[in-house]
């Protein structure tokens, strides 16, 4: 085992690595916009999701594993259910924002177009059992699935963080073996309407299985580059980069793609984090892990600095992603679809992510700074306390 009480200094890489996954988002998430054609779902097999669910099981094993590792780890749950019910609370409150403008926008409007896109039609249409549904996590419309899939994730972390940590083998052969059954059989959870999730949690556990398995190599100073693997991660990546043929569906066209996906689209689908996903992100991961110094000195300048910032308050910068992507793609679709206006969408959307981000960790740093100073006159007010009971 390695030493727990080591300190380590913050890992600069995750937060600007989810910053970056967070702008993707949101890009990708504005209905019909042109700008979706330049994300990192065009370079590879995989995309932001995939970057962001393996950040949240190295990121929750910084966070909570020095709880999990006590005698006993009833602090560590206590806090991961706390966390499980703030993602609740965000999930549903941007729920229903988003239920709320689309239903002011379709009594102005008439227009059902988006409604119909982000699958909110059973919602707005009154039926308490979609409700209902929704409350369960199991009405899940466009832009809506990922939070639940947080929930059931950070549910099975701390036992799977236990093993791991004892056995990284025997954990990650545990977690592979429900995402190679959803390869073959329909395992999945449902929604209200019959349909599966469309992150299959199966699946995509394997995924943070691998995220957590990372941050305790990175901990323990066990992973280290090999120029065997270097080659074949870089190899990986090269041949997902020709077969996805970004360069033909620029500048901003929305074609079809010009490489049929056929044999390897099935290898390829989401839901269950195909094979062609998988292999695509571990080589992706592997090289930024073990290429990229954790706290390399361009991760310190401003704008590396001001993406991070977004990363730090991910939850918070998601749940706004998911309501300027709605309201980009109301003003798109009233614009007629206009190159100018997905542009003007875009980057007011970023630049505006951006600042959320900035003016969040402002305000967490100008807080830690108070409770510092508290602490110190605190301290001073003992001192001469303790001084005198001496005397």
């Amino acid at each position: 085992m390695f030493d727990e009480k080591r300190r380590f200094a913050r890992d600069l890489r995750i937060d600007f690595l989810r910053g970056i996954a967070l702008l993707t988002i949101f890009i990708d998430h504005v209905p019909y916009n042109r700008w979706a054609a330049v994300t990192q779902q065009n370079f590879g097999f995989s995309d932001a999701a995939e970057t962001f669910v393996a950040l949240a099981g190295y990121s929750a094993v910084l966070a909570y594993g020095r709880y999990l590792d006590k005698p006993s780890p009833a602090e560590g749950v206590r806090k991961i259910a706390n966390r499980i019910g703030i993602i609740y609370a965000y999930h549903m409150g941007t729920l229903l924002f988003v239920a709320a403008m689309l239903l002011l926008l379709t009594r102005i409007s008439g227009d059902m177009q988006l409604v119909e896109l982000l699958k909110f039609g059973t919602l707005l249409s009154g039926d308490p059992a979609a409700a209902a549904g929704a409350a369960l996590l199991l009405n899940q419309p466009t832009f809506f699935d990922i939070l639940p899939l947080y929930v059931v994730l950070l549910a099975i972390f701390p036992a799977l963080y236990l093993v791991l940590r004892r056995s990284i083998p025997l954990g990650l052969a545990l977690s592979a073996v429900p995402w190679a059954l959803t390869q073959f059989i329909p395992l999945n959870l449902p929604t209200l309407s019959g349909e599966p999730w469309h992150f299959n949690p199966f699946a995509w556990q394997f995924l943070m299985g691998l995220g957590m398995a990372a941050a305790l190599k990175v901990k323990r100073n066990e992973l280290q580059p090999s120029p065997v693997f270097i080659a074949l991660a870089i190899s990986v990546l090269v041949v997902s980069f020709v077969l996805r043929a970004p360069w033909t569906r620029w500048p901003l066209h929305t074609g079809t793609a010009p490489v049929a996906l056929e044999p390897y689209g099935d290898l390829m689908v989401k839901m269950t984090l195909g094979p062609a996903r998988l292999l695509h992100f571990i080589a992706f991961g592997y090289l930024l892990l073990v290429l990229l110094p954790p706290r390399a000195s361009w991760l310190k300048t401003g704008l590396a600095r001001t993406v991070a910032d977004a990363g730090r308050n991910s939850l918070e910068v998601f749940c706004l992603g998911v309501m300027l992507s709605v309201m980009g793609g109301a003003i798109v679709i009233a614009a007629g679809h206009d190159a100018t206006a997905e542009s003007w969408v875009t980057a007011t959307g970023v630049v505006t992510l951006l600042l959320f981000g900035t003016a969040l960790a402002r305000e967490m740093r100008a807080r830690k700074k108070t409770r510092q100073r508290q602490s110190g006159n605190l301290g001073h007010a003992v001192a001469p306390q303790r001084r005198a009971a001496l005397h």
